[in-house]
């Protein structure tokens, strides 16, 4: 199996482990189990299909597919958040540096 195929299978894996809507959220450790893989490989996977688009949302819950428009924008708000956040981080410790 070339080396796509097998990333296409990994991911086709992810997707089918995934249940729609927040209340089917999964948490981390129990979904690497469920694939048989670590949960620093998980976050690995999920980072690189979310750059390609894939609707992998999170929670505190965990885990799951978009299964409402409100669901994605509550998440986008949220990772919006988080990266303003850690962007003025950056920037103060830069700042503090004097870079």
């Amino acid at each position: 199996m070339t080396e796509a195929k097998q990333i296409d299978s990994i991911r086709a894996e992810v997707l089918n482990a995934l249940e729609t809507g927040e209340h089917n959220a999964i948490h981390q450790g129990d979904l690497a189990d469920k694939l048989h893989m670590s949960a620093e490989d998980l976050k690995r996977i999920i980072r690189g299909m979310r750059k390609e688009g894939f609707e992998i949302l999170s929670s505190r819950k965990g885990y799951f597919k978009s299964g409402s428009e409100a669901e994605t924008e509550r998440f986008l708000k949220m990772m919006s958040k988080q990266a303003a956040t850690r962007f003025s981080s950056i920037t103060a410790f830069r700042k503090k540096k004097g870079d």
